[in-house]
């Protein structure tokens, strides 16, 4: 197995870092490096990368999503926005109309370059041996964050990235189980999945125990996707989507 794929393979989240270690400006800028080779639709890179490493500005992100204390003592907070303000200036160069509000098209081919280029760079910083996890509460602060970064129309905070030497006494965080492969992975076919794979998976979870984890994956996502507030949605809409 090469190391590339072991990498892979064996991610975990990390949540606890060493709070006052700085990555080398050359580690950081190859981690940036990596992420902005990453493939985009069309080559139209349509994201934003906000490079945080002022602590001041980490711990008020802190202040603003509590539950998410990583933010606080990592190394940096990478925050990662959907941006078409390129194509925007691309369409009025051109004299031509930039159909973005209700596009949906635009914002998934933007939502996967940013996807894709934050994959990059968690790839890029756990090689480094550093510590990485993803921050989808960067959405539940997206308003603030626009306010605090004067986020331009056309751009939209999807989700963070916290990059950090681990504290390894802090450290809990295990290889999470997945679904069996044939659950969500079809060759040459699309494969359903039933509840009875719900089920055989709630008990792994349930027999996994991590510590965070106080329902039922299945319940998890039941309880999500119960109500849609439409906050995203009117926020999306107040950017320009």
């Amino acid at each position: 197995m090469n190391e590339t794929i072991n990498l892979l393979k064996n991610h975990r989240s990390n949540r606890n870092f060493v709070k006052g270690y700085k990555l080398s400006t050359e580690e950081l800028d190859s981690i940036i490096e990596a992420t902005k080779q990453a493939p985009s639709w069309m080559n139209g890179q349509q994201y934003n990368v906000i490079v945080v490493d002022n602590q001041e500005i980490k711990e008020k992100l802190y202040s603003l999503s509590t539950r998410n204390n990583h933010i606080d003592t990592s190394s940096v907070f990478l925050i990662f926005c959907a941006d078409v303000t390129r194509q925007k200036l691309s369409s009025d160069y051109h004299n031509q109309n930039f159909a973005v509000e209700n596009n949906i098209d635009l914002l998934i081919n933007s939502t996967t370059d940013v996807t894709i280029a934050m994959q990059n760079a968690a790839t890029a910083a756990e090689s480094l041996g550093y510590g990485t996890v993803y921050c989808g509460g960067v959405r539940v602060i997206a308003k603030e964050i626009i306010e605090m970064f004067d986020i331009p129309k056309y751009s939209f905070p999807i989700c963070g990235l916290s990059i950090g030497k681990l504290d390894e006494e802090l450290t809990t965080e295990r290889k999470k189980p997945r679904f069996k492969t044939e659950v969500n992975v079809g060759h040459n076919e699309y494969v359903k999945s039933t509840t009875e794979d719900i089920l055989e998976y709630d008990k792994i979870m349930e027999i996994f125990a991590e510590a965070r984890e106080t329902k039922l994956w299945s319940k998890k996502f039941a309880d999500v996707y119960e109500v849609n507030t439409g906050q995203t949605q009117e926020l999306l809409k107040k950017q320009g989507f």
